[in-house]
């Protein structure tokens, strides 16, 4: 299992020793920003080396802003579609260009929000 956060690494180590405490597996962190290409294939690349395939890719980093149409900028706007939309996107295109999945298959979830119906939030 690979625990990946990118402002928080102690956080991440934290769930790890208690995964490996609880006898529950075997487990790492790795500090990626996802919301980057570049970042996106350092968190793969790494998982491959450490484990050698990828059975599940759970895709659940996020950035949330809560502004209105009027009060949000276009950097504020490429942060949030970078984070949620972008990075998420070329992560998967990594992984299966790359044939990270075993040859029997892999899953793939994307997490999302509930703000999506929020209508006075811009990014949504």
């Amino acid at each position: 299992l690979i625990i990946s956060d990118v402002k928080n690494s102690s956080a991440a180590e934290k769930i790890v020793s208690t995964i490996k405490s609880g006898g529950k597996g075997d487990a790492i962190a790795i500090k990626a920003d996802v919301s980057t290409v570049e970042g996106g294939k350092q968190l793969l690349d790494e998982s491959m080396k450490a484990f050698g395939k990828i059975d599940a890719l759970i895709l659940n980093a996020a950035v949330l802003s809560m502004k209105s149409l009027a009060d949000i900028d276009e950097s504020q706007y490429d942060t949030h579609f970078s984070a949620n939309v972008k990075g998420p996107l070329f992560t998967v295109k990594h992984a299966v260009d790359k044939g990270m999945f075993p040859p029997t298959g892999g899953r793939i979830l994307f997490f999302s929000s509930t703000l999506t119906a929020n209508t006075s939030i811009a990014p949504y």
